[in-house]
């Protein structure tokens, strides 16, 4: 009789640098199908997903936020329930100022729901809601009471799956939606 070691990690030699740096939402009407590894096991090492297994339909537009650091981060907890697995997962981030082009895009996507990409400092590529529960978006904003004050916009994407959150193999739109043309017609790329 024997037995496995299984090693796992070596952390001491690798950086490791906190938050996510850029976000792309996608509504959850533009998001066809995810063809999760569980089902539609891939090449690549679990959990991570293929690009070509996000499916979105042409004419779909991704909104893209670039984050100075420490002004976006990801949580994800586990709890066990009667119906099985349960992930929650809270996204956080802050926009500076009170900007007309984002408070435009607030009131013109209030009530959608969203699939998020998600790229950390550490290049490591994120996919968390999906198809059948999507986040929910909620923002606050405020201006402060001081001119040291933030004058920020605070959003808030939470939501509760059945399985973890997965990891992407690109973060790069070419490489996750292969057979789209991509145009930038509306963008909020901007740091933060």
């Amino acid at each position: 009789m024997g037995i496995t070691e299984q090693r796992i990690g070596e952390w001491g030699q690798f950086a490791n640098a906190g938050g996510i740096r850029r976000l792309k939402l996608l509504a959850e009407t533009d998001v066809l199908a995810i063809l999760d590894p569980i089902q539609f096991p891939n090449a690549l090492p679990f959990p991570t997903l293929a690009g070509d297994h996000l499916i979105v339909p042409a004419g779909a537009t991704v909104y893209e936020f670039c984050f100075a650091n420490g002004t976006c981060g990801l949580s994800v907890g586990h709890t066990e329930t009667e119906n099985g697995d349960a992930f929650e997962l809270v996204i956080g981030f802050e926009v500076p100022k009170q900007r007309a082009d984002v408070l435009a895009w607030i009131v013109r996507n209030l009530g959608r729901r969203w699939v998020a990409l998600l790229q950390d400092y550490n290049g490591t590529n994120y996919l968390a809601g999906d198809v059948e529960t999507p986040l929910e978006l909620t923002t606050t904003k405020g201006t402060g009471n001081r001119p040291a004050d933030r004058n920020v916009i605070r959003f808030q994407l939470r939501g509760r799956q059945s399985h973890p959150v997965w990891l992407l193999d690109s973060f790069e739109n070419a490489d996750l939606f292969p057979n789209a043309d991509w145009g930038p017609e509306f963008d909020l790329s901007f740091t933060s």
